[in-house]
């Protein structure tokens, strides 16, 4: 299903708290295995006849105002979840997993950045490299994967991107690296860090604060209470320059017109 609504900033938080209200009021929900919802788009799995599901739909839009449209699709096969289309494979009666490809819209014109931009080419390779990431998380199948590749590849030389630089780029990625993406990786410390927050010039950069927090954890190293405590770090903050101050300053009209 798909909620349609936007508009200004709030109207993200209220489809959520409005779908989030909306479902808690379905009864036909507790025959749902699986359902799970991304702000307006929602994906949910039946185990069952037909009807149900349907039942469920209708009364998700029932009593809906006629601005707000709620659009749904109902299929044994497939399914296409945000940038997911989720489907059955061949494999599927024997293998009872589902597959995954890379959705891509008709109409997506694949504007990247073009080459030519002053961008570093440090940004543009880290953007590939994590396009290919993206592509290797939801291709299930190495020959997917192969085809998506090829298309950006071809996409980037579109873009002014030269032959040698999308080698060395795509160089770094592999369907082989696919496993570890899957894997979530520990949090190795769950602290939280003690920063001490202060402006950025030319008086601070001199008092030397990194070697005296240094300084400040071996002493607090010796207490067997505070050992705990991670190592001090400063965080720099600029201070407010003079554009700041005209964008946030209100003008009170005068009486008198400008001379």
């Amino acid at each position: 299903m798909r909620e349609t609504t936007m508009g200004s900033k709030f109207v993200i938080v209220y489809a959520c708290l409005f779908l989030c209200f909306v479902e808690n009021m379905q009864e036909a929900r507790i025959k749902l295995w699986f359902f799970k919802r991304y702000i307006g788009d929602a994906q949910g799995f039946w185990h069952g006849e037909k009807k149900d599901p349907m039942h469920f739909l209708d009364s998700y839009a029932k009593g809906m105002k006629e601005h707000i449209k709620i659009t749904s699709c109902v299929s044994q096969t497939d399914v296409v979840f945000l940038d997911l289309h989720i489907f059955k494979d061949v494999d599927f009666d024997t293998s009872h997993k589902l597959s995954t490809i890379c959705h891509q819209k008709e109409l997506n014109r694949y504007q990247y950045m073009p080459f030519s931009s002053w961008h570093s080419k440090q940004l543009k390779e880290a953007c590939i490299i994590e396009e290919l990431r993206r592509y290797i998380l939801r291709e299930s199948n190495s020959v997917g994967f192969k085809k998506i590749r090829l298309l950006l590849f071809q996409r980037l030389r579109a873009r002014g991107y030269p032959t040698k630089f999308l080698r060395h780029c795509f160089g770094k990625v592999k369907y082989t690296m696919r496993s570890s993406f899957l894997t979530k990786k520990g949090v190795k410390d769950k602290n939280n860090p003690l920063v001490l927050k202060t402006y950025y010039s030319q008086y601070t950069q001199k008092l030397g604060l990194g070697k005296c927090l240094d300084h400040l954890h071996k002493e607090l190293q010796k207490h067997k209470e505070l050992r705990h405590l991670p190592r001090p770090m400063v965080c720099w903050k600029n201070h407010r320059n003079l554009r700041s101050y005209l964008v946030r300053t209100k003008l009170k009209q005068t009486s008198h017109p400008p001379a």
